[in-house]
């Protein structure tokens, strides 16, 4: 297993980042795969969104090149330490093109158990990205928004409460 996963990331990095064969990506993702940015689910879901992710970063980077500078494979578990050159030359998130270099270096950790849904794991901040179907995420999403609420009146009691002690002869 740890060859084969091994063997995906360096297709995602050599065949759709270095040579923009954008189509590998239908053999990579699940269709409905959610795909988080920063934390934040994106509103597209699978191939497609990776398709546009990657496409707007390699447009506003037209010479990006990738390197994995290191690749170790453990059972489920995938680390890359990887390093990439590119000019931004073109729009990226409403930046408008600075043509400076840039070469960045980042360690990632792709989890591919098979009994939990796939991660991405940065070592470097620990902040954990999962791919869920998205009827899975519409469910977790309601359980949080619930909890959320259910901390806000609890926070809103506990300031009553503190201004009520405050009050007290």
């Amino acid at each position: 297993m740890s060859a084969e996963n091994k063997a995906v990331t360096r297709r995602l990095i050599d065949e759709v980042w270095n040579q923009r064969n954008f189509d590998v990506l239908d053999d990579l993702f699940a269709a409905d795969a959610l795909i988080y940015d920063s934390g934040v689910p994106r509103p597209t879901r699978g191939p497609r969104c990776a398709k546009m992710d990657i496409g707007a970063a390699c447009a506003a980077f037209p010479d990006i090149r990738i390197n994995i500078d290191d690749i170790f494979a453990a059972e489920d578990k995938v680390v890359v330490r990887w390093s990439s050159h590119g000019t931004h030359r073109g729009e990226m998130q409403g930046i408008p093109p600075t043509n400076r270099s840039l070469t960045p270096q980042q360690p990632q950790a792709l989890d591919t158990q098979e009994s939990a849904p796939p991660r991405v794991v940065d070592p470097r901040t620990h902040i954990t990205y999962v791919l869920v179907p998205e009827v899975d995420y519409e469910a977790i999403r309601e359980l949080l928004e619930d909890e959320r609420r259910q901390q806000a009146i609890h926070a809103v009691a506990l300031r009553n409460a503190a201004g009520r002690m405050d009050e007290a002869p």
